[in-house]
């Protein structure tokens, strides 16, 4: 009896011996069944072949391991990972690099149409910068509360002359009306007068 035991004598076959059927260095019989290959049957092991990998593994093939095509065709594959790849393997790769090329391209032109159409509306005046629309509204505050904040200062020797209550209400209430006025005027916004 040999060290491999084969179907004839009712053991299960050695992974030499199924290494050497399906035409592959039994190195590369490992890495495949590292990377889950079933080793238990030549049939079994061809099997997983045929739905992880891609090309052929017989005799004819060699001992250079072909991968399923993943698409990553970038610049970080090296053209040693390329030798040996049949030409329907490296067409495969080639197609769907270029449909991942086509989708950014796609993407990018995307981008840019939605960049140019926000330039638009700028220009237009149908979308504001937030920075610029934040500037304005802070200065607007600052010279709203200057303009209230005078009012005392310009009402003191009127409001001192007044003493009924009720007039110095009202007063108060015309002046500040005025002032809004005059504020919202400079701002080139109408208001009620």
């Amino acid at each position: 009896m040999s060290k491999t035991r084969d179907r004839v004598t009712g053991g299960t076959p050695s992974k030499s011996a199924i290494s050497r059927e399906l035409g592959m260095k039994r190195t590369m019989f490992y890495k495949y069944a590292a990377r889950g290959m079933p080793t238990d049957s030549a049939q079994s092991a061809r099997a997983w072949l045929l739905q992880n990998t891609t090309g052929r593994h017989g005799p004819d093939a060699g001992s250079r391991p072909v991968t399923r095509v993943t698409g990553d065709i970038s610049g970080e594959t090296a053209a040693a990972d390329l030798k040996g790849l049949s030409l329907a393997d490296l067409t495969k790769r080639l197609m769907v690099a270029r449909i991942k090329l086509t989708d950014r391209d796609a993407a990018l032109r995307a981008l840019q149409a939605r960049q140019s159409q926000m330039d638009a509306d700028l220009r237009d005046g149908k979308l504001l910068r937030a920075e610029e629309e934040a500037r304005k509204s802070s200065e607007v505050a600052l010279a709203l509360r200057s303009r209230l904040m005078e009012l005392p200062n310009q009402c003191a020797l009127q409001l001192a002359a007044l003493t009924d209550p009720a007039l110095v209400a009202e007063f108060l209430r015309k002046r500040i009306k005025a002032a809004l006025i005059e504020f919202c005027r400079s701002y080139g916004v109408t208001a009620d007068e």
